[in-house]
């Protein structure tokens, strides 16, 4: 059971966290990002209903360095919230580097492991969607504020392979 769990925390985990990094708008700062390869550097399941965790992820960056801070993200499942995360603070320096996110991601309220095992069976990504919020701060120090709601995760993986 531990290692299901894991599994599918780290699924989770892997679609949270592609849904807060490439879902921010096409900015300035964000839109000059282009990632490569990625891979889990760490996953500790925190019972069975969450999971803290850092995800490698190789990112050019064309423009000057910027952090984004306050990362949060829902994902939704058939419009009903399914699973929250908290990401770290992230820091992109120019050119070419691997940079690590470390964040935590739990079961929202009223979802039951039974929910999260049922996915090992009947996995439709159409059936979800996202939200994220985060600062982002450029080099000169301008914070801005993003908010995306309601973005779906099946267009969003589609349009980034």
């Amino acid at each position: 059971m531990k290692q299901i769990s894991t599994r599918l925390f780290r699924s989770l985990g892997l679609l949270l966290f592609f849904s807060l990094v490439f879902s921010a708008p096409a900015q300035a700062q964000l839109s000059k990002l282009h990632f490569g390869k990625y891979k889990i550097a760490a996953i500790r399941p925190q019972g069975f209903t969450s999971a803290s965790g850092a995800i490698e992820v190789e990112v050019t960056n064309d423009s000057t360095a910027f952090d984004m801070r306050n990362i949060t993200g829902v994902v939704y499942r058939n419009g009903k919230p399914f699973v929250q995360g908290i990401c770290q603070d992230i820091h992109v320096e120019p050119g070419s580097s691997v940079v690590r996110a470390e964040g935590m991601v739990s079961l929202c309220a009223g979802v039951s492991v039974w929910s999260l095992l049922g996915l090992l069976f009947s996995f439709d990504i159409n059936e979800f969607t996202g939200d994220i919020e985060m600062d982002v701060q450029n080099a000169k120090g301008k914070v801005e504020r993003y908010e995306k709601k309601g973005f779906s995760i099946a267009a969003l993986l589609h349009n980034r392979r």
